[in-house]
């Protein structure tokens, strides 16, 4: 139960709309119903789990007049104050999953992370660990001056080229 509880909670999970995941969770209720029955109802009742006011129409008709929601008075009492809150075309009680922006914010987090381990395992470069700046709104390298040699680099270095 904590790990459904914990994926139907998530603000990111990216589902088409708010039935699919309210469908989900009846699906795992089904699977199992005697066991199941009292969380599927507890977690019916969380407004974090399952967000009533961004389900269709159809859908909280239908639990309105379903005969296990109305013989547990809690989420009874959730189904009606969610179908009277539509007639009197209130705002929607909860927010909708995964906004655009959210979403944006998540898979930037995990490809940084994803790069940033990359580097640290070595794995890219050929097993080696590159420090590349960039010049700033280029995209290309930033080209640092030369540190200047010292005197016993620069002897060394004539050698090598006279050989």
């Amino acid at each position: 139960m904590a790990q459904v509880r914990s994926i139907l909670s998530r603000d990111s999970l990216a589902v088409s709309d708010e039935g699919v995941a309210f469908k989900a969770l009846v699906a795992w209720r089904d699977h199992d119903k005697e066991a199941r029955t009292a969380a599927y109802v507890e977690m019916l009742r969380d407004p974090e789990v399952v967000r009533l006011s961004q389900l269709d129409g159809k859908i909280i008709s239908d639990l309105d007049n379903d005969e296990l929601i109305n013989s547990v008075p809690e989420t009874r009492k959730v189904v009606k104050d969610e179908f009277h809150r539509r007639v009197l075309n209130n705002p929607p009680t909860s927010k909708p999953r995964g906004s655009e922006d959210e979403l944006v914010q998540s898979r930037k987090k995990f490809l940084k992370q994803k790069v940033k381990k990359q580097f640290s395992d070595g794995k890219m470069y050929g097993g080696k660990i590159a420090e590349v700046e960039m010049e700033e709104g280029t995209g290309k390298k930033a080209t640092k001056p030369k540190p200047a040699k010292s005197p016993a680099a620069k002897a060394s270095s004539a050698k090598k080229q006279k050989k």
